[in-house]
């Protein structure tokens, strides 16, 4: 799994993409049925599939005071977005 960490870091030859936005703080099984199924449908229309997901998770900049707690480290995060089959994952900084 390739990590991008801005738009133009993704090369011009890596399309077509699927793609889906989110925290994947977690990565429980309702992310990664939907994730698997993602991958599924980019593979049936020969193309990539990327998760769009941010660091810090953007609660921590819009609300630093709410005493946000993450359920997975970002490289344990990683992993089990990797271990989805995802192509990518676009980690941009929030």
């Amino acid at each position: 799994m390739q990590i991008f960490h801005k738009l133009e870091d993704v090369p011009a030859s890596f399309a077509p993409t699927l793609l889906t936005l989110g925290n994947f703080d977690g990565v429980h099984r309702s992310h990664t049925h939907m994730l698997q199924e993602l991958v599924k449908r980019a593979k049936q229309q020969n193309a990539k599939a990327v998760a769009v997901t941010f660091e810090p998770h953007p609660m921590r900049i819009l609300r630093p005071d709410c005493g946000l707690k993450l359920i997975t480290p970002l490289p344990e995060k990683l992993r089990l977005l990797e271990a989805t089959g995802l192509d990518a994952v676009l980690l941009l900084a929030f």
